[in-house]
Order: C-alpha cells, then sequence, then structure tokens
C-alpha cells in the first residue's frame, strides 16, 4: 500500500482508538487480526463495498455477518461501515491491524513466536514466557510452533527481536569462525 492509504489508515486508526480505547479487550485483538486477514483473501469483497449502485443497507448486512463470524462487537461495525460510506473499504484490513498494534504498544504486550525442534510441554513453555518476561518491560504472548530443521533448541522472534538457542546456531557460529 502507498503512503496516501497508510496515512489515511492512521487517521481512522487514531480517531477510533481515541473513542473507544478503554473498551477494546484483549480478546478482539486476535479477532482483529483473523478479520483483517479474511478482508485481504476477500478482495472482491472490497470492491463489492466500493460500489455505489450496491443498497446501503445490503453492504451493513454484509459487514455485521462478518462482524459476528469474527466476535467483533459493534465498535468495529461502526468502524468497518464508516470506511465503506467514505469509498475506503479497502483501508479495512490496515485499520484493523493498526488498532492492534496500537492496543499492543499501549499494553506493552509482545508477542513471539517460539519455535523449536519438538513439541515444548507446559513446564518449558512457561519458561520460555518467564524468560521473556525477565528480559521485556510489559506482558508476553506466544504462539507455538514446531521446525524440524531446528536441531534441538528454540527460536523466539517477535517483530523487532530474536532470541536462538539451538545446536543449528552453535554450527553456523562455528562453521563462521572456520572461515576466518
Amino acid at each position: 500500500m502507498n503512503t496516501i492509504y497508510a496515512t489515511l489508515a492512521l487517521r481512522y486508526t487514531q480517531a477510533f482508538m481515541n473513542v473507544f480505547s478503554s473498551s477494546i479487550e484483549l480478546a478482539d485483538i486476535s479477532n482483529l487480526e483473523k478479520c483483517a486477514q479474511f478482508f485481504d483473501s476477500k478482495k472482491d469483497l472490497v470492491f463489492f463495498f466500493n460500489i455505489p449502485l450496491v443498497p446501503v443497507a445490503d453492504k451493513k448486512r454484509i459487514l455485521d455477518k462478518i462482524c459476528k463470524d469474527h466476535n467483533l462487537s459493534s465498535m468495529y461495525h461502526r468502524l468497518g461501515t464508516l470506511l465503506i460510506a467514505h469509498q475506503r473499504a479497502l483501508l479495512i484490513p490496515m485499520v484493523f491491524r493498526m488498532i492492534k498494534n496500537h492496543y499492543k504498544k499501549l499494553h506493552k504486550i509482545s508477542a513471539f513466536v517460539v519455535t523449536s525442534s519438538h513439541e515444548l510441554n507446559q513446564s518449558e513453555q512457561c519458561d520460555i514466557e518467564q524468560f521473556l518476561l525477565k528480559k521485556l518491560d510489559g506482558s508476553v504472548s506466544c504462539s507455538y510452533k514446531i521446525d524440524k530443521t531446528l536441531i534441538a533448541g528454540v527460536r523466539m522472534t517477535s517483530g523487532t527481536l530474536l532470541w536462538e538457542h539451538s545446536i543449528q546456531k552453535r554450527l553456523i557460529k562455528f562453521k563462521n569462525a572456520l572461515r576466518r
């Protein structure tokens, strides 16, 4: 997306947050991302919302169903309706993601993807989350996945941070040292 759309999306996000930031709940955050992904995958739906000949009532009904399917409250429906009324439905996924990111920043929530070579048990997951909490200010949200190529270890990544403790990392360090 170009900077004009990003600027518009940011303005809608800021206005929304000014009015509704105290009403946003943690459960909304994952629902916003899922809904944004839905809109990303349905480009024809965004086009449909921007057709002037389609009655506004039909657009609202479809948006209402999408919001209900993604467990989004009426405030998100109102935001989507506003974007559709302004012929800016293509901004919906971007605005939803910006709201999610703003909420996480406001509440100091760091989201991490924890990749391991095997499935981690509850105790191991708790240890990883405690490690991250000690390193960061705020709270931590982790999702877990398995990567068989990791070779006995764990990798923790967020948008800006990476911690890795694995044999693969040690082998790469050893390989680089041999090259010198």
